[in-house]
């Protein structure tokens, strides 16, 4: 009886072939042999954002930037050892933003279109801008995002003016300079954090008697500041009578307005 050991390398259905030699003669052959991919194995797999229209310029190497509401794609190439596909594997994605009370979220892969097995695509859309970690792990093997702890920038959309917040003193003087202010936000709530200009900022004022006395429109550059530390914007103006006050700011063709 002889016996022998054989290691396949390549995963295939019926595809494998066995020969047994005496001399030159074959005595066996069996190519209806069937191999199925080995383990997962990290180091041999690999995941890729996908750049899309939505998608940013990644911050570094490995990461990914996305606008908040926007879909981020990951390619995923889940591998064993020997560079075979897991397919069949379940592939998961697990996002976690790095701010404390808020749960994971996961998100199951599936094949790329075209029926390729050895390609999966992994899309999600998170609302909260942050900053959150990625992993991707094919039965149960982590091979993405072990070491890093933020690899994903979720950013703040446009601003929103119906979600965002423009506030004036509870009292004003006539002729005495004074100011109101802005918190822009996106329509998620999320802060927006660099500063936009207006297509115009307009301060009315009424007096007593109903009678508009004044319509002035601010200048940006001198009437409105803006802190980085605090995305607040402060908008100076003057009160011109004693009366009512209405404060219109207006962006790309929305206006929010307070009085």
């Amino acid at each position: 009886v002889y016996a022998s050991v054989f290691t396949p390398r390549k995963a295939a259905v019926r595809a494998t072939t066995l020969t047994i030699r005496l001399g030159v003669t074959v005595v066996f052959r069996n190519n209806m042999i069937t191999t199925t991919p080995g383990l997962v194995v990290a180091a041999a797999s690999r995941a890729t954002p996908i750049p899309s229209k939505d998608s940013l310029p990644p911050p570094t190497t490995g990461t990914a930037a996305v606008l908040a509401g926007n879909t981020l794609s990951l390619d995923l190439r889940p591998r064993d050892a020997y560079g075979n596909p897991a397919n069949g594997s379940t592939v998961s994605l697990t996002s976690t933003v790095q701010t404390a009370g808020f749960p994971d979220q996961l998100f199951n892969a599936t094949m790329a279109e075209g029926g390729d097995v050895t390609k999966w695509v992994v899309a999600f859309t998170l609302a909260r801008a942050g900053t959150y970690r990625m992993t991707a792990a094919a039965d149960g093997v982590l091979f993405y995002g072990a070491s890093t702890a933020g690899n994903l920038q979720v950013l703040p959309s446009q601003p929103h003016l119906p979600s965002s917040t423009l506030t004036l003193r509870a009292t004003y003087v006539a002729l005495v300079s004074s100011d109101a202010s802005l918190l822009l936000s996106d329509r998620y709530g999320n802060t927006v954090t660099t500063r936009v200009t207006a297509d115009s900022i307009r301060v009315s004022s009424v007096d007593l008697y109903g009678k508009q006395l004044n319509d002035v429109l601010l200048d940006q550059t001198n009437d409105v500041t803006f802190s980085a530390a605090t995305s607040v914007y402060v908008l100076s103006f003057l009160p011109y009578t004693v009366g009512r006050i209405t404060l219109a700011y207006t962006l790309k063709g929305s206006m929010l307005e307070v009085e």
